[in-house]
């Protein structure tokens, strides 16, 4: 599913749809699925707060989706995110 996802990113990033900060999260989720909006922020380096709603344009515009949840270790259940293929 990497490699789709992966292709996908591509042609969003050429055909100019996303703006750089939606394609450098959407670029750490393609490469670490299954990832919690925190997890994201690590491996971004961005704040949650710079994370979550770019996040949240990318699930609207349909190019990520949340497939499944996990307990964090604050014992709250958490989404996960992937990229469509």
């Amino acid at each position: 599913m990497e490699q789709n996802s992966l292709s996908v990113y591509r042609e969003i990033s050429l055909n100019g749809v996303l703006n750089s900060m939606q394609k450098f999260v959407l670029a750490a989720i393609v490469k670490h699925p299954n990832s919690s909006d925190k997890e994201i922020s690590e491996y971004t380096g961005l704040p949650i707060n710079c994370v979550t709603p770019k996040r949240g344009e990318l699930a609207s515009k349909n190019l990520i989706y949340s497939s499944g949840s996990k307990i964090n270790n604050k014992n709250h259940a958490v989404k996960l995110w992937e990229a469509t293929a």
